[in-house]
């Protein structure tokens, strides 16, 4: 992680902290009214480098009959994502980044490792609050056709992560979580097919869709271009 963007998650998850401590006041005062149990639930995720650390949450299950059922005050946070405020501790204590793919628990990274060839360049980065992906839609759990799907995506950041790109997941994140919120279902990006049989083949369709589109562009540019001037080289070579 470059020492800006350190930080700037530093600075910026400190103004949130305070800003939004009397809403977090709030929460936690009713997660704990609205039920017995501790206010914060605690998971183990893998960070950068799959270093494990404990992910904060306010806790939305309740214990009824011996099973975890989500409570009434639970569906709402989770639909506002409110539930997942606590994590921005963990981009405090540098266990997280305001923007980078989700964590996963360690069975989930573990199943999806062994399907997917790039699944282990999700950890060059630190996971994040939101993320590229999650402001594309992609935000919860997925139906199994868009697993490949949010991985490419997780890619396309992990390729093209910068200053601006992080601006521009922060600033969308609001508007996605209002029209989820408001219970509008976000267009999801087209499924790719799982092509885990042939990991050659994932590879280079996943590092294609991961390659900056300043990249691709660029290429795009420059063909004709190398095609216009090709044959003029040859024909001085012979001359000469």
């Amino acid at each position: 992680m470059s020492i800006g963007k350190r930080i700037f998650d530093v600075v910026f998850s400190s103004l949130l902290l305070v800003l939004l401590s009397p809403l977090l006041v709030v929460i936690a005062t009713a997660v704990k009214l609205s039920s017995p149990g501790p206010i914060f639930f605690r998971r183990l995720r893998h960070g950068r480098g799959r270093v494990p650390f404990m992910i904060l949450k306010f806790r939305t299950l309740d214990v009824e009959d011996d099973r975890l059922l989500c409570s009434a005050l639970g569906v709402c946070l989770r639909r506002t994502c409110l539930d997942e405020l606590p994590q921005l501790w963990n981009v405090l204590k540098g266990e997280m980044s305001l923007v980078g793919p989700r964590p996963l628990d360690a069975e989930e990274s573990e199943a999806l490792g062994r399907r997917f060839v790039l699944h282990h360049l999700r950890y060059d980065v630190m996971p994040g609050l939101t993320g590229l992906a999650q402001v594309r839609g992609m935000r919860g759990a997925l139906a199994d056709d868009y697993l490949a799907t949010r991985l490419q995506i997780d890619l396309e950041y992990v390729a093209s992560q910068s200053f601006w790109l992080d601006l521009h997941v922060l600033a969308s994140t609001p508007l996605s979580l209002f029209r989820t919120a408001a219970g509008e279902v976000l267009p999801l990006p087209s499924p790719v097919s799982d092509v885990g049989y042939d990991p050659f083949q994932q590879e280079k369709r996943v590092a294609e869709v991961a390659r900056p589109q300043s990249s691709r562009l660029v290429e795009q540019a420059i063909g004709p271009l190398e095609s216009a001037i090709a044959p003029c080289l040859r024909g001085a070579l012979l001359q000469s």
